[in-house]
């Protein structure tokens, strides 16, 4: 009776250790899929992020040409600007030293 005891406790221990064992392998298996989910979606929101930020990249340098452009554009107005000054202040320069000149011959 003790040895069928021994016996049935030995069946219920294995029993047991396989039911555990193989509920220690579910949740293994249920982890790493959602470790392989959770992978994907960061790699999906890399690849996303990525994209991203080579499109910001591209946006600021297109604006950058676009002020660069503008910058250099107004430079040039602007030192036209100044040559006109320039030769308008020379003419009257030359203009009020001849006025002199006169004077004094």
């Amino acid at each position: 009776n003790l040895e069928s005891s021994n016996q049935a406790m030995e069946t219920a221990l294995a029993t047991e250790r396989q039911r555990l064992n193989a509920e220690i392998e579910r949740e293994r298996e249920a982890c790493a899929a959602r470790i392989r989910e959770m992978q994907a979606i960061s790699d999906s929101e890399m690849t996303k992020w990525q994209s991203e930020m080579a499109s910001t990249r591209e946006r600021d340098q297109a604006l950058m040409r676009g002020e660069t452009k503008e910058w250099a554009d107004k430079v040039r107005e602007l030192t036209a600007e100044i040559d006109k000054i320039r030769a308008s202040m020379e003419t009257e320069i030359s203009r009020r030293v001849a006025d002199v000149q006169n004077e004094l011959h």
